[in-house]
């Protein structure tokens, strides 16, 4: 039988490289939704394309959450109980039944809930890292290690990161449908100048996404804090 920590090992392996790996893809297909010289129902296509890989980030960014938990209680870094452990195990499963709920329907009403679902979670969660992240630093507790703390602020701060790139998107999404129903070159410049202002910001927000990751492996890895 595989030790639960190398289990652990491995899932937080490959859930970094589907959460990274699509990501990067998003970024590179999202230029496609605002190239200019392409049909809107092209664009289209490559926004939905764009919508698909990003479920595969969105739900390993998830389950990151309580593999990295365990992986902290194998290690002995936590005062956690193992049931604690598995409340979190029972909480991000949950949480991406959600997403994949909200990704299955979306455009419904329903879809529409389980997006103020997702959403909600991430305002819970991020609170919940940063003031998780100052009891380890101040008071050695629920982890003992700096390293885990600074691991945990950051990633609140991705949480954040993820927010604005989806207030970005819904953008996009208006301005796709105004593009198609723009009838004159003054209503097309109108729907064209929602991507030339968000565009710099979806970039930005890609380039701090990047910068946060660098700085979770460093301290993944290195555990220096």
């Amino acid at each position: 039988m595989i030790p639960v920590y190398d289990l652990m090992i491995f899932l937080h392996v490959v859930l970094f490289v589907y959460w990274l790996g699509p990501d990067w893809g998003v970024y590179v297909m999202s230029s496609r939704v605002w190239q200019r010289d392409l049909s809107a129902a092209e664009r289209k296509r490559w926004a939905v394309t764009l919508v698909q890989l990003s479920q595969i980030s969105r739900n390993s960014l998830i389950l990151l959450i309580p593999v990295g938990v365990t992986l902290t209680w194998e290690l002995g870094a936590t005062a956690l109980p193992l049931w604690a452990v598995n409340f979190i195990w029972v909480i991000a499963v949950a949480w991406v039944a959600v997403s994949v709920a909200m990704h299955r329907n979306r455009g419904t009403a329903f879809g529409n809930r389980m997006t103020a679902l997702d959403q909600g979670m991430r305002y819970v969660m991020m609170p919940v890292l940063v003031l998780t992240g100052i009891a380890t630093f101040v008071y050695d507790t629920p982890f003992d290690q700096n390293w885990i703390g600074a691991k945990l602020v950051v990633f609140a701060f991705l949480l954040f990161n993820s927010i604005q790139q989806r207030a970005i998107a819904l953008q996009w999404v208006a301005g796709l449908g105004a593009v198609e129903r723009a009838t004159t070159e003054a209503e097309r410049a109108a729907a064209e100048k929602i991507f030339t202002d968000t565009a710099p910001r979806s970039k930005f927000n890609a380039y701090l996404t990047w910068t946060a990751t660098l700085i979770i492996a460093f301290f993944g890895v290195t555990k220096l804090f």
